[in-house]
């Protein structure tokens, strides 16, 4: 039983989860990032490259704010109207970390749009009313209904989860055109290095071992 609920509640937590945060590092300013990020999201014939972004008709939109930017994306429904698209199901948010001149790291999350998780309890919430006008018992009824509830609940995350690994993958592949950045190694010692008293012990002990071996 405790297995069970053990993965019951990973499995909640990965679906809460959207997609782990990102950092993409590149040779460039936060402003040539943002103009490489706004020409990329829509097609051009000068960027045949990234042709694979715009799949399915899907569109990009990046939204400055400040020192920060959000990008969703929209792609063509397959069927109603000609010009329908989907909804915003998740919005990429990206903000900027300059450790040098140069280097900027660009730290990405994910955030679900709350308004098409709920558009995903609609349909559960209407057949609800039909399962308690059957007038079964609660026990069966209940269950019933929360078993929708979830089912509604899940399809509307993993649709945002999609979106989000959309948008993740626009970011990479746009920024693939900078050159791209590495970040400075740390040094093994040094003022700004603070190393626990155990690490410093199991070097200590690790050199005397290393010497008795290598005595001849």
């Amino acid at each position: 039983m405790a297995t069970v609920l053990h993965l019951l509640q990973r499995a909640l937590s990965r679906l809460r989860t959207l997609h782990p945060p990102v950092m993409v590092a590149v040779r460039a300013t936060p402003a040539e990032v943002l103009q490489t990020l706004t020409l990329a999201s829509r097609p051009r014939q000068d960027r045949l490259h990234l042709r694979d972004l715009f799949h399915n008709g899907r569109r990009y939109e990046v939204t400055r704010t400040g020192d920060t930017f959000s990008i969703t994306t929209t792609a063509r429904l397959l069927w109603g109207a000609s010009r329908a698209r989907t909804p915003v199901a998740a919005t990429v948010y990206g903000s900027f970390i300059t450790p040098s001149a140069g280097l900027t790291l660009v730290r990405l999350h994910a955030g679900a749009s709350r308004l098409t998780t709920l558009r995903g309890l609609l349909v559960p919430l209407w057949a609800a009313f039909f399962v308690l006008a059957l007038s079964w018992p609660l026990a069966p009824s209940a269950a019933l209904i929360g078993v929708m509830l979830l089912l509604g609940w899940v399809g509307a995350r993993l649709n945002a989860a999609l979106q989000a690994l959309e948008l993740v993958f626009f970011v990479q592949k746009a920024l693939a055109d900078l050159p791209a950045g590495e970040l400075p190694a740390l040094a093994a010692a040094g003022p700004d290095v603070v190393r626990p008293a155990t690490e410093r012990g199991f070097q200590a002990a690790w050199q005397r071992f290393y010497d008795e071996k290598s005595e001849p």
